[in-house]
């Protein structure tokens, strides 16, 4: 492919603000809704119900956990997409078939993801070539310790045992066995969500727009030709 302009790439931004300062309501009220104790420890996915979304893999690897640990729940938020309605069936069906079944909620779609989000204890995005992962950069925003997949946009975001870990998507065993250090190393698990909400500063619509002028100041210079300086954008 020839490129006959050049071509600056922008990342975009994430509701990090409105996630930061909206709630509606506590994480004891949302977890008395989906009949998680107060002591559970939250697994939780957010995203439309299509299998390159990987929900399936994180059905399977939180029950490894799940059959260890009786105070671990999974979560996903999220509901049926038209493109593949028959796989929020099939998600059902691996839910009610697994033994940890009893501890793995499928709380459809919803309004108040922000809140939702807050009463997860982490975060897992499983997606396969995640074009960029916006709800990863909210998860990072509300200072959830992140686990998510590559190769794609999560590795723009994570420096991997930094900020949360990185795993091979469909590498369900790499999966678990990173939800699992998580879940018993707490002070990994604070230390990477600390990092991952000063990470997430970077992805505010104010960044967003100063990444955007800057990117266009820059390809405005080298066509500049006359002897006054191009006004900045």
């Amino acid at each position: 492919m020839i490129v006959k302009h050049p071509v600056l790439p922008v990342l975009p931004s994430a509701a990090g603000n409105f996630f930061i300062s909206s709630q509606e309501k506590t994480s004891s009220t949302l977890r008395a809704e989906l009949g998680i104790p107060e002591d559970g420890v939250v697994l939780g996915t957010v995203g439309r119900l299509q299998r390159w979304k990987g929900m399936h893999h994180f059905v399977t690897a939180a029950e490894s956990l799940i059959s260890q640990k009786n105070n671990i729940y999974a979560v996903i938020i999220g509901g049926p997409h038209h493109l593949e309605p028959d796989y929020a069936v099939a998600l059902e069906k691996q839910v009610r078939a697994s033994p940890a079944g009893k501890r793995i909620r499928l709380a459809g779609p919803r309004a108040d993801i922000a809140d939702c989000m807050r009463a997860m204890d982490i975060f897992v995005h499983t997606s396969e070539r995640e074009p960029f992962g916006i709800v990863v950069a909210e998860a990072m925003a509300l200072g959830l310790p992140v686990i998510a997949t590559k190769p794609g946009g999560p590795e723009e975001m994570i420096v991997d045992e930094t900020d949360g870990i990185l795993v091979e998507s469909g590498d369900v065993e790499a999966l678990a066995r990173a939800m699992q250090r998580f879940v018993t190393d707490r002070n990994f698990a604070r230390f990477c969500g600390l990092n991952a909400a000063k990470a997430a500063v970077q992805f505010l619509p104010a960044a967003f727009g100063a990444r955007f002028a800057s990117a266009l100041n820059d390809l405005v210079r080298p066509h500049h030709s006359g002897g006054e300086k191009p006004a900045p954008v």
